[in-house]
This record gives C-alpha cells, sequence and structure tokens, in this order.
C-alpha cells in the first residue's frame, strides 16, 4: 500500500481523486497506480502536491514571524506536513477486459503501485515489440506491436517541445534494426 483515497473539492468522482501519498514511495507524477473495487482500477497519477496544516493559517504564521522563537522548535510542523496525489482514472480490468469506470473510488480505499503486466496490457504494451522508450516513472519497456501499428493509420500528436520528431527518429531507426 502507498497511499488512501481522501475526500478533497468534489472528489472522488469517476475521473479522478486525490490520495495521500506515504512518504518514501516510489510513485510520482506521471506513475500508474491502482485500486480494487468490482475488479482492478487503473489511474495515473496527475500531479503530487505537499499540504502542512499548520502554514494553512495566515495569523499563525504573521504571530511566529513577529516573535524571535524558531517556529520548528515551537511547533512539531514537520509531523503535520502530508504528501497528497491526484489521480486521473482510466479504466479497470474487470472479467478480463478493459473497461470504463462509471463510479468514483470509496474514501479510504488502499493505493498501490500498479502491477507491471496490468499497466503493459492497458497500454498495449507488448514484450519483443519495436521498443521505443521506457514508460514513464514505471521502468518497463514500452514495446510495441508493430505489425498491429503499421496495418492502420497512425499519429505522433503532442505539444511543441514534446520529443515528436524524436520519437519518430526513434520509430525509425528500431525499424531499420
Amino acid at each position: 500500500m502507498i497511499g488512501t483515497v481522501i475526500q478533497r473539492n468534489d472528489t472522488p468522482s469517476s475521473q479522478e481523486f486525490f490520495f495521500v501519498h506515504e512518504n518514501g514511495s516510489e510513485v510520482g507524477k506521471g506513475g500508474y497506480i491502482q485500486y480494487e473495487t468490482n475488479g482492478t482500477v487503473i489511474a495515473r497519477v496527475g500531479e503530487v502536491y505537499t499540504a502542512n496544516e499548520y502554514f494553512e493559517n495566515a495569523e499563525s504564521i504573521a504571530e511566529s514571524l513577529s516573535n524571535s522563537e524558531d517556529i520548528q522548535d515551537k511547533f512539531p510542523v514537520d509531523d503535520w506536513q502530508v504528501s497528497i496525489g491526484k489521480a486521473n482514472i482510466m479504466g479497470k480490468f474487470q472479467d478480463g477486459m478493459i473497461q470504463r469506470v462509471t463510479e468514483a473510488p470509496s474514501t479510504g480505499s488502499e493505493i498501490e503501485k500498479a502491477e507491471e503486466s496490468k499497466i503493459k496490457k492497458f497500454l498495449g504494451l507488448e514484450s519483443g515489440g519495436l521498443n521505443i522508450g521506457e514508460v514513464q516513472q514505471q521502468n518497463i519497456d514500452a514495446e510495441i506491436d508493430m505489425t498491429d501499428t503499421l496495418q492502420k493509420h497512425f499519429a505522433i500528436l503532442a505539444q511543441s517541445g514534446a520529443g515528436k520528431s524524436y520519437s519518430a527518429s526513434v520509430l525509425l531507426e528500431e525499424l531499420l534494426d
């Protein structure tokens, strides 16, 4: 277990949720996580935040600044700091198929790092395929089946500076090999 679903703003919903992130866990922005509810739900961590309840109150901070005492000596502020992750739900495995998620996770649900086999299946990666890089935060080779890819139209789409040209050159280099 790396975290727990919490209620924040209008979440949890069937599209996104926040979770308290255990210190020292290996999942950061861009990583994949999972939880169980009528199947295994896969989500991608969109952002990671830190929060400290002590620093939410402007009056207490102003008061401590006016005193010559160090905040760390006066209050255990380090004990109040937590990491919070925001996850976007991608889909779920149920009855051997990938399906759309129609319900929100329950607050208090346990979050785990997603299993490698489930990430590969969800993203359509195949061992022995064309290696175009590594899945962010997962240490999984991004190997795609070129037979399926080249039988259809495909495009490399991303924002400016995201590496479209580099991806095309890697793809061509792998095809030539």
